[in-house]
């Protein structure tokens, strides 16, 4: 089997991902589980340099396209890829592409920072209920009263399943952004990315509600006795899983009122 070593680093507070080795059939579904934990650690954006690797097929290049779609709806946050060779312009309509990092990074700088509030709970019977008045008073302060109902109910959902079935400390976050305006960018990095900027993905103005615990076994809403996942199913413009490290998370898209 081929083996694959990846490298994470951190600048300008982007994860960095050297991925060393073959890039083929056998090594793609690891890296894409590495890229989707380093990315629940909420990095600014996520970096993925391509000098060290070999692509077996350019085909598979496709992996780096459906995780930026991903981690562009949660965490929220963009990806870019750093290549010395040239890639195909069908990579390049979906996620910029950059000869260097510098390129990379500039091309991922979030604009404007997203807002963000986060809080450690227990897994006792209480915690639905902080996570509730949590919401609640995120909303408030960040001015989304018309999110306010549906995002306290999911974020107590959330927290109740992961009490129920994870049994681990968890912590629950808020992660927001203000609508992003790319003209300026498009037109500043044309020789890094197309005109139709990724940025655009990121959904600026939405809600993101995440909970995040030690426990790596992923929730099934067929075995939610308690009907939180239901819950959040109905509330939610969008739900999902993503492996973390040493554990998971369940995040849930409102969309902006």
């Amino acid at each position: 089997m081929t083996t694959m070593r990846c490298h994470l680093s951190h600048a300008a507070g982007a994860a960095l991902m050297r991925p060393v080795g073959r890039l083929d059939l056998s090594t793609a579904a690891p890296l894409r589980q590495a890229l989707l934990r380093v990315a629940a650690d909420h990095p600014v954006a996520l970096v993925v340099d391509l000098t060290r690797t070999e692509i077996a097929s350019p085909a598979l290049l496709g992996l780096l396209c459906q995780v930026a779609d991903r981690v562009a709806k949660w965490p929220g946050i963009p990806l870019a890829m750093v290549s010395p060779r040239p890639v195909a312009d069908w990579i390049r309509e979906r996620l910029p592409v950059s000869p260097d990092l510098a390129g990379a990074l500039r091309a991922t700088a979030p604009l404007p920072p997203p807002r963000h509030r986060r809080i450690h709970l227990p897994p006792t019977p209480v915690s639905p209920v902080r996570a509730r008045l949590f919401a609640t008073d995120t909303c408030l302060a960040w001015d989304l009263t018309g999110l306010l109902d549906a995002a306290a109910l999911i974020a107590a959902a959330l927290t109740d399943n992961a009490v129920a079935h994870a049994r681990t400390d968890l912590w629950l976050r808020l992660t927001t952004a203000d609508d992003r305006t790319t003209g300026d960018r498009t037109a500043r990095d044309r020789t890094t990315t197309s005109p139709r900027t990724f940025t655009d993905r990121l959904m600026g103005g939405h809600l993101r509600i995440s909970v995040q615990d030690r426990c790596t076994t992923l929730p099934n809403r067929r075995r939610d006795r308690s009907g939180g996942l239901d819950v959040v199913a109905y509330a939610a413009s969008q739900w999902g899983t993503a492996p973390a490290v040493g554990g998971k998370a369940v995040w849930a898209l409102l969309d902006p009122t």
